[in-house]
């Protein structure tokens, strides 16, 4: 009888902990990520790299019970982006739609992780946008991998030029992930004419620390 009801007991704790790891990792929002980087500003530095502003726009697709997204990390591999700059091109602080996230960096010996936090939680049909400045590598703009002139290997880990992994958080404990994209020809045209729109409403980006 003990032994019917430890075996009992066992799983039901292994059922309640695989209940619980799905639950933590179950995505109550589909989230899709592009960039949209402004080659109208981009600049050559003369020294290998280049820089140029570009908008991160983070679509909240589809959402289970409710949930909205109200965290996100996108990273900056080292081997391709060189710098970040809270200062647009033209002088400008950065921003971001809504413009009551709060973002940081943090560092690791591979990678930038810009991290912001809302704010105003973005639900399903709903997005949030926000400009930086970024120095990269000039060669990154134009191929996936390439080795330089100390032999050294550089290449977008996504596979393709501007993809970048990311991840984000909602309020129901979720979490959904995937790479950035440069979206279609014809989507281009359709989120170009409303960047005007956004870099007249877009408010400075709150920052905790770095210029």
């Amino acid at each position: 009888m003990k032994k019917r009801l430890y075996i009992m007991l066992v799983g039901i704790v292994i059922m309640l902990l695989a209940s619980f790891s799905v639950s933590e990792a179950y995505p109550f929002i589909e989230v899709e990520g592009y960039v949209l980087p402004d080659y109208s500003t981009l600049l050559n530095n003369g020294d290998g790299t280049s820089s140029l502003d570009a908008m991160y726009i983070f679509n909240v697709t589809n959402s289970d019970s409710g949930a909205e997204m109200n965290f996100l990390s996108v990273e900056f591999e080292k081997d391709i982006f060189v710098d970040y700059s809270f200062t647009l091109s033209n002088g400008d602080p950065a921003w971001s739609v809504p413009d009551d996230w709060t973002a940081e960096v943090v560092e690791s010996s591979g990678s930038y992780y810009v991290q912001a936090t809302g704010g105003t939680t973005i639900g399903e049909g709903e997005s949030i946008r926000g400009m930086l400045n970024l120095t990269l590598f000039s060669e990154a703009l134009t191929n996936v991998s390439w080795y330089d002139s100390s032999d050294i290997f550089h290449d977008w880990q996504e596979g393709q030029i501007w993809g970048q992994s990311w991840y984000a958080l909602d309020t129901l404990g979720g979490v959904d992930g995937g790479s950035t994209a440069v979206p279609e020809p014809g989507s281009m045209l359709l989120l170009g004419s409303a960047l005007i729109g956004l870099g007249l409403i877009g408010r400075k980006i709150r920052m905790a620390g770095r210029r």
